[in-house]
Formats: structure tokens, C-alpha cells, sequence
């Protein structure tokens, strides 16, 4: 996975991407992909270098699944790289609490072939090819820790059992394997590739089924999310006037309660607005590329059985790189021209958007920390930790002795400020509606400022006596005092 730097991204789909790689080049690196439900379940991950890189998850049985991805030099490596490797690895899986459930998989250009005599618990007779120094160095990791390799232990023909097809399509071998620690073999149903997979690699897909169920930790949540609310319909001359309406037959004479006046406000909000629809991005791919795609996959299958038909696979699957490229090409010439097109419309919120899809500078980041040493922190809990020591930090900055300090100085010198303490006027509040900014989260109320400015002398005189409420009485409604914390963590160098 040749993935830059060590860091956590989620796809457009919601699956979570970790990866550990080279600081600068593009070279060798690893990672795990990992769906948008068993996410949940993940405890920690470590990015070891650009070689090794584990994931630990939750399971049903009380005990951790802890997985080590690796990628080994190849066979023609000096061996002061291979040693490095396996010492590196060795380190690791020292670090493994004995009572985990080790997995170890990953791409070890090991042939260990089929020979397992006097090897049986550490490996079975179904392995394929002739065992070379790397398959060496495996068996014998695999010996130090108990571990088996379960690519040899299950009976399959040799299209499943083959994981790397050379350049030339004549030499195929068995290198890349999935190991477990002996205690849990029992728990491994079988190992085989899937050579029908269209990953377009010259590696295959390489499946394990294991008799194990990992376990989801939920995360409490006590009030549903505010959506997004669809704010543009508010452009519509007829549709603001009426809820510029709605919001003058709101005004009652006998001030009510801030909770009756939130409620009549969310109603017309959840009325008249709306959630907005999740845009779908869209597909650049044409149905030519699509075609021939299918094609290609078709004539993977049949070369599985005619290599002859090697040749043919191979111009197929240039001819349908050829073809994405000119789609992408073309995408992005549209979206250009769409650009262009809000420039002149004046409409800079639609002309940022699409500048941004074509700079291609946004991805979808969770929030990896630091701790005070720089270091990077990868468990949940850690990360838990390290954010809630961040915001006591940030929102205590001043004792409770120096604050009073603080305020009765501002006390004392507020006549001299020029800043008046007098209730704020219906005028005061009808400014400061209408110099709210726009397309901003509404916040934990969900009223957006938009509602507000479609009639602002009506919104100003439902909250101005609440306002002027609790400007006397020096008391907010419970409402007003909660908030919602967003983490914007800073981008990592």
C-alpha cells in the first residue's frame, strides 16, 4: 500500500483506512481497510514502519483480535534487510499480550513448499512450490512464536492455492500467507486465494475464515444529531415570504417561556425548510470504461483455464486504463466549465466547492493526536483521554480566584469603556440578526440564522424579551448553556 506517512482516512463509503508508510517516497508501506460496522470494533493500531503495521479489535469471547500486516523484503534482498525485518517483527509480537488472538499475514515472499517433516504443527503438506531462504525464515518465525501457517493446512487445487502470477504469466507461486498461533487453530476454517478477485495486481486476493465474532463498541449517544438543513429553499421569493409570515403571526403579545418559543421556532424550521439531501457524487467512469471492465473481468476468468488468452487480458486491461483516463479528463473539464460558470453567475459558494473537487484537496480525516511529546496516539482510549485534557486546558485557563479578579476589574472600570450596560434594545437585536453569517451549523437548538433574517423584526421580537430576561435577571435557560464540541485536529507535517 504505498500510502505516504502514518495516518487513519475514511472513505467516501465510510470505511476506515490506516496506513503506514515512507515519510516522503512511495514506496513499499502497508495498511488495513476496514468496513464502516466493524470500525466500531477496533481498540487500537499501531503503524510499526513502513513494513508493519497491527490493528487490535474487540471480541465476543473477552479477548482481543490482534493483527500484524507485514511486507517482507523479497528473496533477492541483502539479508542485514531481511534480518532487520524480522527482528523488527519479532520486537512486535513480543509486545502482543500472550491471552490475544494473533493473526500474522501479509505479503512474505516465502515459498515453503509442501515437505512438513517433522514441521506438522507448524505447518500442514498442502503448501505449493520449492521452499527458498524466505520460506526458511518463516518456518522458523513461525517455530519460535507456535505459530501456524494456514495456506498449508487446508486441501485445495493449486488455482486457489497460488497467491503471485510473474510478469511473464508463466511462474506462479505461493508467497503471501496468513498465520495464527497454535492455541487458536481451531478456530481457522480455511485459508485460499481467490484468483477470480479483480484487484488488477499481479498478487491475488488471499481469504481466511475464521470462527470468530468481533464486537462493536457502541458509543452512547443521549440526543440525535441536528441534519443538515436545507437552507437553500429559502432563495425562493414566495417560499421566504411565507415563512416570513409564519414568523410574524408567531409574535404573542404575553412573552411565553423560551421553551414554547424554540418549539414554534423548530416547527416552522422542520416544516418549511427541511433536511437537505446528502449529495451523490458523481460518477465520472462512462459506460464504454464500464464495458470494458466487464470485459476485462471476463477475460481474467478464461485465462485461468487458457493462458493463451494472456495477451488479449493484457490489452484489455490497458485499454480500459487508457479509457478512465479520458473520463477523468473529461470530468474534470466539466467541472471547470461549472466553475466558470458560478464565477459569472457570481455565486463564490458554489465556485469554492468546485475549485475544491478539482484541486482534489479534501479528504475525510478522523482525528488522529498527539501527545505532549509528539508522538502519534492510535488508541481509542488514548485519543479519548488526550482531547479531554486538551479542553480542560483550553476551557480553564484562569482559576476561580484569578477570574473574579478578572471580573470585578471589569466592573469597576465598565463606566469608563464606553460600552453601554443598559437592556438591549428590539433595534440591537434586530442588527445583530441581520449581521448573523450565513451557511453556518445552526448549533444545538437547530434554528438556522437564514430563518431568522427572512423577517427580522418578527425573530427579534420573539427573542427580545427573553433576551431582555436574561439580561436582568442574570440567569440563562438550561438550553442556552449547552453546546456541541467540534474536533478540528491540526494537519499532521
Amino acid at each position: 500500500m504505498r500510502w505516504c506517512g502514518k495516518d487513519e482516512t475514511t472513505s467516501a463509503n465510510g470505511n476506515l483506512i490506516l496506513h503506514s508508510g515512507k515519510k516522503e517516497r512511495s514506496e513499499h508501506g502497508v495498511g488495513f481497510i476496514i468496513s464502516k460496522d466493524m470500525k466500531q470494533s477496533l481498540k487500537e493500531w499501531k503503524p510499526i514502519s513502513e513494513r508493519i503495521i497491527t490493528a487490535r479489535f474487540f471480541t465476543k469471547i473477552r479477548k482481543c483480535l490482534h493483527i500484524i500486516q507485514c511486507y517482507a523484503p523479497t528473496e533477492d534482498a541483502e539479508p542485514t534487510l531481511k534480518n532487520d525485518f524480522y527482528d523488527q517483527l519479532t520486537a512486535t509480537i513480543r509486545n502482543v499480550p500472550n491471552r490475544d488472538i494473533l493473526i500474522l499475514m501479509g505479503d512474505f515472499n516465502a515459498k515453503i513448499g509442501s515437505d512438513n517433516t517433522g514441521l506438522s504443527h507448524i505447518m500442514g503438506k498442502h503448501g505449493m512450490g520449492i521452499k527458498n531462504d524466505n520460506g526458511e525464515r518463516l518456518i522458523e518465525f513461525c517455530q519460535t512464536f507456535d505459530m501456524v501457517i494456514g495456506g498449508s493446512l487446508f486441501p485445495h487445487k493449486e488455482i486457489h492455492k497460488y497467491t503471485w502470477t510473474s510478469p511473464n504469466g508463466s511462474t506462479k507461486n505461493q508467497i503471501d500467507h496468513i498465520c495464527i498461533r497454535r492455541k487458536w487453530r481451531g478456530s481457522l476454517n480455511d485459508v485460499r486465494s481467490k484468483s477470480g478477485a479483480d484487484i488488477d495486481s499481479d498478487h491475488e486476493l488471499v481469504v481466511a475464515t475464521v470462527r470468530l465474532k468481533l464486537k462493536k463498541n457502541y458509543r452512547k449517544v443521549t440526543e440525535k444529531k441536528n441534519k443538515r438543513l436545507d437552507v437553500e429553499q429559502l432563495r425562493d421569493i414566495p417560499k421566504r415570504n411565507r415563512v416570513a409570515n409564519l414568523l410574524r403571526e408567531s409574535i404573542t403579545p404575553n412573552p411565553r417561556s423560551w421553551e414554547d418559543a424554540h418549539k414554534t421556532l423548530k416547527d416552522i424550521t422542520d416544516e418549511e425548510i427541511g433536511i437537505k439531501q446528502k449529495e451523490k457524487r458523481k460518477i465520472w467512469i462512462t459506460n464504454e470504461t464500464w464495458q470494458l471492465i466487464k470485459e476485462r473481468n471476463s477475460l481474467k476468468e478464461k485465462k485461468l483455464h487458457n493462458p493463451s488468452l494472456s495477451t488479449q487480458y493484457k490489452n484489455v486491461a490497458k485499454a480500459v486504463k487508457t479509457s478512465a483516463r479520458r473520463d477523468k479528463r473529461k470530468y474534470f473539464k466539466n467541472l471547470a466549465e461549472d466553475a466558470e460558470a458560478a464565477a459569472g453567475s457570481n455565486n463564490m459558494r458554489s465556485l469554492h466547492q468546485l475549485i475544491g473537487r478539482l484541486a482534489n484537496t479534501y479528504t475525510s480525516r478522523t482525528a488522529i493526536v498527539k501527545d505532549d511529546g509528539g508522538n502519534l496516539i492510535t488508541c481509542v482510549e488514548g485519543q479519548t483521554k488526550r482531547w479531554r485534557e486538551h479542553f480542560i486546558r483550553v476551557s480553564n485557563v484562569d482559576t476561580p480566584e484569578s477570574q473574579e479578579n478578572i471580573e470585578q476589574s471589569q466592573i469597576e472600570t465598565a463606566p469608563n469603556s464606553g460600552i453601554s450596560t443598559e437592556t438591549p434594545s428590539i433595534e440591537e437585536v434586530i442588527h445583530s440578526i441581520v449581521k448573523l453569517k450565513r451557511n453556518k451549523a445552526p448549533g444545538e437548538d437547530g434554528i438556522p440564522p437564514e430563518l431568522l433574517q427572512t423577517n427580522p423584526a418578527a425573530a427579534a421580537a420573539i427573542l427580545h424579551p427573553h433576551l431582555q430576561a436574561a439580561w436582568t435577571n442574570e440567569s440563562l435557560p438550561i438550553s442556552w448553556t449547552e453546546g456541541a464540541i467540534i474536533k478540528l485536529p491540526k494537519k499532521m507535517i
